[in-house]
């Protein structure tokens, strides 16, 4: 989701005050996706909370025991740094060379349907200044244009969590860098990238068949806090549909190396800081699962128990 946090990020650069306050009567919040991370020798009580990329306000805010772990957190990471110059930079990188425009890699059809699914978004959307992405940055940017357009004032709710960290003087982070998530799809051959263009405009008209969008989809099951089918619904827009080989290619890159990754960083920060109290807010795919960051954090002997109550007192 570079391509989306980029574009939220450059359109505001600082939280509403008041959205966290922001709510849709009509959302069924489950338990927060937030784990209790007790050291196995003593020290300070950490955090784990799982995330999800949308920028609109029924998602972005933070529940009650989400925020009380989060103001007695010392340190707050997310998966990149969230300030706007890293941000900034993520621009340049999602551009093709000047010899490349993205018509050209899609060819005339799926330009053509590409440009339907931009005027369904805002009949004022053309092609034109977005055609100097690379095929993955319009793939990702689809999923959120919607969004982005329709709650502008809304922020991502990695973001919020950053800026809250930065807001009240606690030391922040990022657990990845820049360069380690574009790689994923940078890596990724030009017809390899048009195809998950094809793909995801595919899945977007099959859910509008159903009346339905992949926005709303999402956030209904995050709300929902069933992380089982909700990983489940996030694996499929990930992989958009493709092909067998490109999609175990893709989730191995997206997934599981970087559930590793993370899993050895968080540690070693628990490790080497035993009495600093951590805020690790990643993407909610990368709690689940025997290679996910619970099962690796418990494998590390450390206690982890989910807080099973959007309104319980996180810090006992």
């Amino acid at each position: 989701m570079l391509a989306c946090l980029f574009v939220a990020a450059c359109a505001h650069a600082e939280v509403p005050a008041d959205q966290s306050k922001t709510d849709n009567p009509k959302s069924k919040i489950g338990s927060p996706y937030l784990w209790k991370i007790t050291p196995p020798g003593g020290g300070a009580t950490s955090w784990l909370f799982g995330t999800i990329h949308l920028q609109r306000p029924d998602v972005a805010r933070l529940v009650p025991a989400v925020q009380t772990a989060l103001d007695h957190s010392d340190a707050v990471y997310t998966e990149l740094p969230m300030d706007t110059a890293t941000m900034l930079g993520i621009a340049p990188r999602l551009v093709l060379p000047k010899d490349q425009t993205l018509d050209a890699l899609l060819g005339p059809k799926l330009t053509a349907d590409l440009q339907s699914e931009l005027k369904l978004v805002n009949p004022l959307l053309t092609l034109g200044p977005l055609n100097h992405l690379k095929p993955w940055a319009i793939a990702a940017t689809l999923l959120e244009l919607g969004d982005q357009l329709k709650y502008p004032m809304s922020q991502p709710l990695d973001i919020l969590i950053y800026q809250r960290g930065v807001d009240a003087h606690k030391q922040v982070g990022g657990i990845e860098t820049v360069d380690e998530q574009l790689a994923i799809f940078d890596d990724l051959s030009a017809a390899d990238q048009v195809a998950l263009v094809r793909e995801t405009i595919a899945q977007l008209r099959e859910v509008r068949a159903e009346d339905d969008s992949a926005s709303d989809i999402l956030a209904r099951l995050y709300l929902a806090g069933d992380l089982d089918k909700l990983v489940a619904e996030l694996m499929k827009w990930d992989a958009a549909g493709a092909d067998p080989q490109l999609e175990a290619r893709l989730m191995d890159r997206l997934l599981y190396r970087r559930d590793a990754i993370m899993a050895e960083r968080m540690l070693r920060k628990l490790r080497e800081h035993p009495s600093t109290s951590y805020f690790f807010a990643v993407g909610a795919a990368h709690l689940q699962g025997d290679r996910g960051l619970v099962a690796s954090l418990r494998k590390a002997g450390y206690r982890l128990d989910r807080v099973q109550s959007a309104v319980q007192s996180a810090v006992q």
